[in-house]
């Protein structure tokens, strides 16, 4: 009985992590639709008196749109990647790891080191732990591809993990890390477009409710005034009013905070590098190495992009490489040393939860 209770009540709180974190995705295409309707039909459709300017506007707006629903829609759905099963320890190869046990803890670690060193003979793995072993995810039970990490919200070990990101409820890695990229890019020149485009609009609107306010104040002593047509040249309904004002400041609002992780993910592409990456240098197997993946910037910026400059800005797969090799250059020294470069393996290939798995 209490097993069944048990189960029950996992399944039940399941449910509940599953209904939360599809709530931030509910909630943004909720406030795309809307901003559509606000724009299309209340403020083109029934505010702007000029049919060339409404027609102008709608259609930059719609196009706006629709890139930032499209690369929205590809970061969510898209597969972010995973590493292949050569990656992947065997039953009999697992059990021989945790066999190794021995009271001097450094020989036992010193041991699986060498144990995973024999596994990984084979593997394309440069990326090493800062003791020079090679990464291993346990809960996975697979040697850690260069630039991969384990998500302990997805349960699975990612291709060139980049963050866990609740607004798209997935991780973004190599499979979907253009589409992450063009999305936070589009929504900020969307929000721009909205904010400068509404601006003389919200003026008016803002100037119709000041004024409003003082014909009622005014009305009480002086009612004929109410009625001047000099007033105003305009008049907006309350709903008209509301709108204009929320999409304003929504935009606005937006604009700011999504511009600021859209340069940082720029900054980010422009030196081949992940968030996670950003903050550490990468070990190899003579140690750390600063910016270890910069290939110039036209290469970065290849990796994600693609080669052709006609579908950079386009939501579709054009992104290098397998997300498990990549071109690399290696300095001998510490991590701010600068002799000694050198290309490892992969040459142009490429295309938080944090990292709570590595092992010896």
């Amino acid at each position: 009985m209490a097993r069944r209770d048990r189960k029950s009540s996992c399944m039940l709180l399941n449910i509940c992590f599953r209904l939360a974190s599809g709530f931030p995705v509910v909630f943004v295409a909720c406030l795309l639709l809307w901003a559509y309707y606000a724009y299309i039909v209340i403020v083109c459709g029934q505010i702007k008196d000029s049919l060339v300017e409404s027609v102008i506007l709608g259609f930059v707006f719609t196009m706006l749109w629709l890139l930032v629903v499209t690369s929205y829609y590809r970061a969510i759905n898209t597969f972010v990647g995973e590493p292949p099963e050569k990656f992947r320890l065997s039953d009999s190869q697992i059990a021989e790891y945790d066999a190794i046990e021995d009271s001097d803890k450094t020989a036992e670690l010193e041991a699986k080191r060498e144990l995973l060193a024999r596994f990984a003979a084979d593997l394309p793995i440069n990326m090493r732990l800062p003791n020079g072993g090679f990464r291993y995810c346990q809960p996975c039970g697979m040697l850690k591809p260069d630039r991969s990490h384990h998500c302990s919200l997805c349960k699975r070990c990612v291709l060139k993990m980049d963050h866990h990101c609740p607004w798209v409820n997935n991780c973004v890695g190599f499979g979907n890390y253009k589409f992450f990229v063009l999305f936070l890019v589009f929504t900020t020149l969307f929000c721009l477009f909205i904010a400068f485009s509404v601006l003389p609009t919200f003026i008016a609107t803002w100037g119709d409710l000041s004024l409003g306010s003082s014909h009622s104040d005014r009305g009480r002593g002086h009612s004929s005034n109410a009625t001047d047509p000099t007033e105003s040249t305009k008049q907006f309904t309350t709903s008209q009013r509301l709108s204009v004002i929320f999409l304003f400041f929504l935009a606005g609002v937006f604009a700011i905070s999504v511009s600021f992780l859209a340069i940082f993910h720029v900054y980010l592409t422009f030196n081949n590098q992940t968030t996670l990456e950003q903050g550490r240098p990468s070990h190899f197997q003579h140690g750390k190495v600063k910016d270890a993946f910069f290939l110039g910037y036209r290469k970065n910026l290849e990796q994600v992009l693609g080669k052709d400059p006609l579908y950079w800005i386009l939501p579709v797969k054009t992104s290098l490489g397998n997300g498990y090799e990549f071109g690399t250059r290696e300095r001998s020294g510490n991590a701010d040393g600068a002799e000694g470069v050198c290309l490892l393996a992969g040459g142009e290939t490429g295309p938080v939860s944090g990292d709570e798995s590595d092992r010896v």
